[in-house]
């Protein structure tokens, strides 16, 4: 072939050459071959399918959990009474084995806090969120802080001559803040609520029970 017959040859004669010819791969298939075997694959060649076809990857349902010991600080309660809620079946818990890990749903959290507030009709005073993705502080979920939580031996001694069955009948009309988990558990008054009630029945009158001062701890209670 004269140099004159390459120089001019149309750029053409190469991709004939490589369709009549095709390299041959290691397993022994053709390139060409190989190449459609790659991308003849569902939804390869057309960017729309191959887009939809994408792996998926899985969410991480950890996140809508917490652990035993975070669950006992937000709602101030020990293991066993968590435990016990659970088994009530008022708040979820994951308990795969008798050793393993246990974790909460927290919003099973959440709507035990909220059905509190409407059963004992607490008055929710957090400002709303604006999203729905955002979430309350730990210590904010309770129907009141823990800070501002009292036993009901300590609101009757800080009452002075109230019978228990008088101070029931007060927390059954609502004249302070009250709450509690069951039927048979104990009673949580709202220290700054108790307060306020005493102040409106003996107004100007000094107090000096230490129950009713902030001490701002938020110790676990059974």
């Amino acid at each position: 072939m004269r140099f004159s017959e390459v120089k001019h040859r149309s750029p053409d004669a190469g991709r004939k050459f490589r369709r009549q010819f095709p390299r041959q791969t290691k397993s022994g298939a053709s390139s060409a071959t190989a190449e459609s075997t790659i991308f003849d694959e569902p939804g390869m060649r057309d960017p729309v399918k191959a887009k939809n076809t994408q792996t998926v990857l899985p969410s991480f349902p950890e996140r809508e959990y917490v652990d035993m010991g975070r669950a006992c600080r937000i709602l101030g309660l020990s293991w066993t009474t968590v435990s016990r809620l659970a088994a009530s079946g008022m708040v979820d818990m994951v308990d795969y084995r008798s050793h393993s890990v246990k974790r909460i749903r927290y919003a099973s959290i959440v709507d035990l806090c909220n059905r509190l507030r409407r059963e004992f009709a607490i008055p929710d005073r957090r400002k709303p969120q604006s999203s729905p993705s955002l979430r309350y502080r730990d210590e904010d979920l309770l129907p009141f802080p823990l800070s501002d939580t009292i036993t009901a031996d300590d609101a009757l001694g800080a009452m002075g001559s109230v019978s228990r069955k008088g101070f029931l009948k007060l927390v059954e009309e609502g004249r302070f803040w009250a709450y509690r988990f069951a039927q048979a558990a104990p009673w949580w008054i709202s220290r700054s609520s108790l307060a306020a009630y005493l102040d409106r029945v003996h107004p100007g009158a000094r107090r000096s029970d230490t129950a009713l001062q902030p001490n701002g701890t938020d110790e676990g209670r059974d």
